[in-house]
């Protein structure tokens, strides 16, 4: 694998699973990322990524963590965005090795209740966004030798739920562009892979979560009967960008307690 320091740049960073992502990456033992953490507010990123706390993720180097307000649904911004990781890199001797984006939404709501503002806030949000960041990464990767290109769908683009149309449309959208991605940027050594999640425990499900009763409900759903941790979709995302597994691509990983594809009676 190459010595060379990497940049990476991470979208959606404020997020829980953002910025969980973030401190794995800058901390990372064998091989720490630069990391480029991307928001629509710097403030929430500063606040966030430096000012967070948690017991079950590794202390990092705040150095190798720079800022960018970078909104990943404009086109416009995730370009911006891999401008800054490009002059990180030549101010460190590093390559722009790939892109996670980790930004996301959640609607829960049936097809006919569903407004076509929602309709298309879920798509630019969860499908834009990965098709930006795709759309920009590859260009710029498939040039410099390859690197990596991690998105987030999720386990509802794999099982029918009620009340899930619009969220599973663009979740849908966001795997079959990885797919799709791979296979075009294979041969230029460039990867794409997402991961899926089941319901994760972050500020953005809190409506969900802090609900007692929606919170059991949602466990049932899950064979391990529990939520997921940030931490643990964002491992998924650190594999798919480690170097060390180059060998993958074209892959979604189910990071989602069973709820794709086990059915356990209670």
């Amino acid at each position: 694998m190459s010595s060379t320091r990497l940049v990476t740049v991470v979208f959606g960073a404020s997020g829980g699973i953002g910025r969980a992502l973030v401190s794995l990456l800058a901390s990372s033992s064998s091989s720490p990322h630069h990391v480029l953490a991307c928001g629509r507010s710097l403030e929430k990123l500063q606040t966030s990524i430096i000012g967070g706390t948690s017991s079950s993720l590794p202390a990092f180097d705040s150095s190798l963590v720079t800022f960018c307000k970078a909104d990943a649904t404009s086109l416009a911004d995730v370009e911006h965005a891999l401008k800054c990781a490009k002059d990180i890199a030549e101010q460190n001797d590093a390559k722009v090795h790939g892109a996670a984006n980790c930004v996301g939404s959640v609607l829960l709501k049936a097809a006919h209740q569903t407004s076509d503002e929602d309709f298309h806030d879920i798509m630019r949000t969860n499908a834009s966004s990965a098709f930006y960041v795709t759309r920009t990464f590859a260009k710029h990767l498939m040039g410099k030798g390859g690197g990596s290109i991690a998105l987030c769908g999720s386990a509802v683009a794999e099982i029918g739920l009620p009340n899930h149309e619009a969220i599973a449309a663009a979740k849908g959208a966001v795997v079959g562009l990885t797919r799709s991605a791979a296979a075009t940027y294979a041969r230029k050594n460039v990867r794409v892979n997402a991961i899926l999640p089941g319901l994760t425990i972050t500020p953005m499900t809190e409506r969900i979560t802090s609900n007692e009763s929606s919170r059991k409900a949602s466990e049932k759903l899950h064979a391990l009967g529990r939520l997921g941790e940030a931490e643990e979709v964002a491992r998924g995302l650190a594999f798919f960008l480690d170097e060390r597994n180059s060998f993958v691509t074209g892959q979604t990983l189910g990071v989602d307690g069973g709820l794709s594809t086990l059915h356990v009676p209670a």
